[in-house]
């Protein structure tokens, strides 16, 4: 299946790992991942920390994901991560570049989020270029907003629309990058990548494994919340 019969601004359901190599060619990827074992839904969560058994396969896992990304994506690929596991995320996955969430005043979440930068199979332009836009500038790599309340939240990981718009003009934006039509998000969750694409007039593509949540996303999509 070529990209070009693939059905854009559309939710596909099933898992990432599968349904990844289907949609090779899209310029670049802006996703938020599960950050441990327990987020993969695989058990429900009976305590704080991890085993070692389960660290190795989320590792595993994790690799085989940025690797799917990273052969799917033609320029970029954003990833969010969290994980108690960063150190070893960090060496054995070796982005090109780390941004950073900045959480103002969040007193029960973590203070900063990492968001790596991957390059695609074949990029287009440097990522480490100036800007078109001159707010937007090379030095800006770190981000401050603040988390949604929980009680304003249709997904238990879902963050806030701004911080994905500020993270698609930082990528969109770079000189040469104006080749970027489409993105890819293989954990689309609450759908907030293709709201924040659909208000920059990009096209989006969503992978989403749980059905219940890609109705939802769907329902914030139509709605635009």
């Amino acid at each position: 299946m070529s990209l070009e019969s693939i059905k854009l601004n559309e939710i596909y359901v099933g898992d990432a790992l599968e349904l990844l190599p289907q949609f090779k060619g899209v310029d670049s990827i802006l996703t938020s991942p599960p950050f441990n074992f327990h987020d993969m839904g695989k058990v429900k969560r009976t305590r704080r920390v991890e085993t070692r058994d389960e660290q190795v396969e989320y590792l595993e896992w994790y690799d085989k994901f940025v690797n799917g990304c990273r052969a799917t994506a033609r320029d970029y690929c954003l990833i969010f991560n969290n994980s108690e596991n960063m150190k070893d995320i960090f060496r054995r996955t070796d982005p090109i570049r780390t941004l950073m969430w900045f959480k103002p005043g969040g007193r029960n979440t973590y203070r900063f989020n990492p968001i790596f930068v991957y390059e695609g199979y074949n990029p287009r332009f440097n990522f480490t270029n100036g800007c078109w836009n001159d707010s937007i500038c090379e030095k800006d790599t770190a981000f401050g907003y603040l988390p949604l309340l929980q009680k304003n939240k249709v997904h238990p990981h879902q963050d806030p629309m701004k911080l994905y718009v500020q993270l698609l003009r930082y990528l969109t934006r770079r000189k040469g990058a104006g080749v970027t039509k489409t993105i890819l998000d293989p954990c689309l969750g609450s759908g907030t990548t293709a709201l924040a694409c659909r208000s920059l007039g990009l096209n989006w593509i969503g992978i989403e494994i749980d059905p219940a949540r890609a109705t939802v996303a769907r329902s914030r999509i139509v709605g635009g919340l």
